[in-house]
């Protein structure tokens, strides 16, 4: 199953299938499977325990919102899977969703808002569909964006004296059994 928005050459077989060339490697697209996983994403909306364990069963991970303790190493902070930060100034709940037309962004190191849009156009890695697959999925309050997985954190977010959270993803295993 591959992403039909990548890079590379594609050619449409039928309606069902696609083959996509770059210049490391040929892969065959399911056109209904990457439909069925985009509407998938797009239902999934969920409110985040703030401090808790939020299970998110269709992406396989958790996210993991605890207060912060001193002592604890400190992540890298440029947006990847852990983070720390001051959730002081955001405005509750946190939200789990897919990224909507219009959503905004204050990058970290920046006071001015911008399109997300443009944002992921200028940050997006591989590590998005690591985990996150098609549409990239972000966390938001009630005003905008504070923190896409994998790609980078709002402003919001920052840090300036002592951190009030840790946000961590944990993945899931198949055969565990998690209680809430």
């Amino acid at each position: 199953v591959g992403d039909p928005q990548e890079q590379g050459e594609r050619l449409s077989l039928n309606a069902h299938w696609d083959i996509k060339v770059d210049s490391k490697s040929i892969g065959w697209l399911d056109k209904e499977a990457f439909t069925r996983k985009s509407v998938e994403f797009a239902e999934l909306e969920q409110n985040l325990k703030v401090p808790g364990l939020t299970i998110l069963v269709k992406l396989g991970y958790a996210l993991k919102i605890e207060p912060w303790k001193p002592g604890h190493p400190m992540p890298d902070q440029s947006g990847a899977w852990e983070a720390v930060v001051d959730l002081s100034a955001v405005k509750m709940p946190l939200t789990i969703r897919c990224r909507r037309p219009g959503d905004l962004i204050r990058p970290f190191g920046m006071n001015q808002p911008v399109k997300l849009k443009k944002y992921l156009h200028t940050h997006n890695g591989p590590t998005v569909k690591l985990m996150l697959g098609f549409p990239p999925l972000v966390i938001a309050d009630d005003e905008e964006v504070i923190w896409i997985p994998g790609v980078g954190l709002s402003n919001k977010l920052k840090v300036t004296s002592l951190p009030s959270h840790s946000l961590s993803w944990i993945k899931l295993q198949d055969e565990a059994i998690y209680l809430v």
